[in-house]
């Protein structure tokens, strides 16, 4: 315990910290927020560590997610709310952040909430074994995104609308696109990952002005309106 707490604690001119947390404890354990620019965190944290490293932590450019647990909160009002579940992500939380590369939890069927990273400079994202669902928007408008690997999720529509660069995405054997999932991605040239799939959502490619193919799988059972409409094809 006492290992783990000298390491937290490190000095204001740290810029990458490595923290063992527990829910609700993390303003306690970074002395100069603003300092950091590398986080990664291990334990269980709630809304509230979630919403401090985003309205706090104002130098963080990469932020790695993948061995925390996160627990339900309830108490002050923070993003407008006074609970939220656990296992979320919650909605909002990191929108026009100057985030560059974020890695989400490895285990415990998270739910990413609506545009939790909407209009922020990632770069790059890893999407754990953890996540179950990323909710609609969650990283719509990231303009610096240029390549995303999925995994077998529920999305909620518009994920990744409107990321001017994103060039290439991977599947990763997802059954379903939902609508305008990669709606007015001009860049998208390359959509691999596919071979499961069984349902492309209304306009889910509408806008793509690169992507000039796609793997129609025989298994593809559902193709929505305007799914292609003004795409390279």
């Amino acid at each position: 315990i006492i290992a783990a707490l000298s390491v937290a604690t490190i000095s204001s001119a740290a810029s990458a910290l490595d923290v063992h947390s527990t829910a609700g404890a993390l303003p306690s354990l970074v002395g100069e927020p603003a300092s950091v620019a590398e986080l990664r965190l291990t334990g269980t944290v709630d809304a509230s560590d979630l919403f401090f490293i985003s309205r706090e932590m104002t130098s963080l450019r990469t932020l790695d997610l993948s061995g925390v647990t996160i627990a339900a909160y309830s108490g002050d009002k923070i993003g407008g709310l006074s609970s939220y579940a656990a296992a979320t992500i919650p909605q909002g939380v990191f929108s026009v952040t100057a985030l560059t590369s974020v890695v989400l939890p490895a285990a415990g069927n998270v739910a990413v909430g609506d545009f939790a990273f909407a209009g922020s400079a990632l770069r790059s994202v890893t999407i754990g074994a953890g996540v179950a669902s990323i909710g609609q928007g969650a990283f719509s408008d990231c303009d610096e995104l240029t390549e995303v690997t999925l995994r077998p999720v529920a999305t909620g529509g518009y994920v990744f609308k409107g990321c001017d660069r994103l060039a290439k995405v991977n599947l990763g054997g997802m059954s379903r696109v939902s609508a305008s999932d990669f709606a007015d991605c001009p860049a998208l040239a390359e959509v691999s990952g596919g071979e499961n799939l069984t349902d492309v959502g209304a306009s889910a490619f509408e806008g793509c002005v690169a992507l000039s193919s796609f793997d129609f799988h025989p298994g593809i059972t559902s193709i929505g309106a305007s799914s292609f409409s003004h795409s390279g094809l």
